[in-house]
């Protein structure tokens, strides 16, 4: 699949999300993005979001998922303190991190999740890291002998989530007013350009 994940691609990728982004509310551009996203570098499903990393045990906000049971945001939370993925992304500072089940690297709680949804090749890329929640999208391939994502792969998961982040944030969320994001706890995952102006403005600080 690595030759699907090339410039041509990624220009029709990002072509799109900008169209898209006039239109459509912000999850449903998540949605769409991972959904396209999944196709182009060949994964068997997929799951986005925002999350707090900030932590030492990583915090999800927001999340939508591709072609994942229901319950898997519930059974994550379960494990999250196992989460390897998440672990690396905090302890380095990496945009990228992967985990293999047939790899030497393993906790509990990984090799949980990864036998309960037979998802063997998992990989996580972040967006920009300056803000906090960060968006986030994760890939999963199923099946002991599935080829892990390579290094293009990888990268252009990582270049067009900066592009999602951007279209979700200067895009989807400027129509003519200031928005703000937020999920159910009140948590602001993104904000327009006016809408921090206008905190700012009054609550300083």
């Amino acid at each position: 699949m690595e030759a699907r994940a090339d410039i041509q691609n990624f220009s029709a990728f990002v072509f799109d999300l900008y169209e898209r982004s006039h239109a459509h509310d912000p999850v449903t551009l998540l949605r769409w993005s991972i959904e396209r996203l999944s196709d182009v570098v060949g994964t068997d499903c997929s799951w986005a979001g925002w999350a707090d990393l900030s932590q030492i045990e990583v915090d999800v906000c927001g999340s939508v998922s591709h072609n994942l049971p229901d319950d898997f945001y519930r059974f994550w939370t379960e494990i999250k303190h196992d989460d390897l993925l998440a672990r690396d992304v905090i302890s380095t500072g990496a945009d990228i991190a992967t985990y293999n089940r047939q790899g030497s690297r393993h906790t509990e709680g990984m090799v949980a999740l990864s036998d309960r949804y037979s998802i063997d090749k998992l990989s996580v890329t972040v967006a920009d890291r300056n803000d906090s929640p960060m968006l986030f999208m994760s890939t999963y391939r199923s099946g002991r002998h599935a080829k892990a994502l390579g290094h293009a792969e990888l990268g252009y998961l990582h270049a067009a989530m900066d592009h999602v982040r951007f279209a979700i944030e200067r895009n989807a969320l400027c129509g003519g007013a200031a928005q703000l994001l937020v999920n159910a706890d009140g948590r602001v995952l993104a904000t327009s350009p006016d809408a921090m102006r206008i905190l700012q403005e009054r609550w300083p600080g």
